[in-house]
């Protein structure tokens, strides 16, 4: 690993998770370098993470022997790790009013937008509960100044730690969309799509003891916690695997202020190290 600790590498936007890859392939390393025994492990990088696992979605677990995994993709220090994750379910609404001339004929139209925005604030947004966050994202519609919307779109996703809930409140937008359509005079089309789904692992799992295990042996917190974002994670679990998502140094991802911390990256490569090779 690069000796002077202090460096940090700015802007580097592939951060997340270039830093995940890069050390677990030095753990390997070494543990090669140095002889250490160890119990078998598989390495999996998968493609395509950010769409909602679908790398993982598609590969063929009959290959896997492993039933814990973990996986290097969250951002902060070294030494801590995601144990809880939510369900993610995107929805869309498309309502579809009349068009008209807004000078000439303005009463022929049903303004689809104006449907669309009476919707939308009948929805409760942002933490809407202890487990769970809504958000509608875009909203999109008409063609002109001078015509009356005859169609609007609007887009959003739901979060939650309790999948049934989650999945409660999306049918709840679309039953708040159709009320609002159907009193415009409007019709609606709504559809949702579960991206991922939640999952908790218990501390005392055994994926968990051995992150513990590890921390304790390379002097890092062994912070266990939860993340409100998706990962290959949520597929692995879906799977039959018990997982947790382990911090790698990256910090202001998704962003053009994205970085990372080598120190950061040589704690967790030694982290890792230390998970190849405890015993239990």
């Amino acid at each position: 690993m690069y000796k002077q600790r202090s460096f940090f590498c700015r802007a580097v936007l592939g951060a997340d998770d270039v830093c995940g890859i890069v050390e677990i392939l030095e753990a390997v390393r070494i543990i090669q370098e140095q002889g250490v025994e160890h119990r078998s492990i598989e390495v999996l990088f998968t493609v395509a993470e950010e769409v909602y696992g679908q790398g993982a979605k598609v590969f063929d677990f009959s290959r896997v022997i492993s039933e814990d995994a973990y996986v290097f993709d969250m951002s902060g220090p070294a030494g801590a790790a995601a144990r809880k994750a939510p369900s993610i379910i995107s929805f869309k609404a498309t309502l579809k009013g009349r068009a008209a001339h807004a000078g000439f004929a303005p009463q022929n139209g049903i303004n689809a937008i104006a449907a669309a925005a009476s919707a939308v604030s009948w929805i409760k947004q942002g933490r809407i509960s202890e487990n769970m966050t809504l958000n509608i994202g875009t909203i999109s519609g008409g063609k002109a100044d001078n015509i009356v919307s005859g169609e609007c779109l609007c887009t959003g996703e739901a979060r939650g730690f309790d999948h049934e809930e989650a999945l409660r409140e999306v049918q709840n937008v679309g039953r708040i969309f159709r009320e609002e359509a159907e009193r415009a005079g409007a019709e609606l089309e709504f559809d949702y799509d579960v991206k991922i789904r939640a999952y908790e692992v218990s501390e005392d799992e055994r994926v968990c003891r051995r992150f513990r295990n590890a921390c304790r042996r390379t002097g890092l917190e062994g912070e266990l916690k939860f993340t409100h974002g998706g990962s290959d994670n949520n597929i692995f679990m879906e799977k039959g695997m018990t997982g947790i998502v382990v911090s790698c140094g990256m910090y202001n991802t998704h962003s053009t202020e994205e970085y990372a911390s080598v120190k950061d990256m040589e704690d967790t490569a030694e982290l890792i190290a230390a998970l190849i090779s405890d015993d239990e």
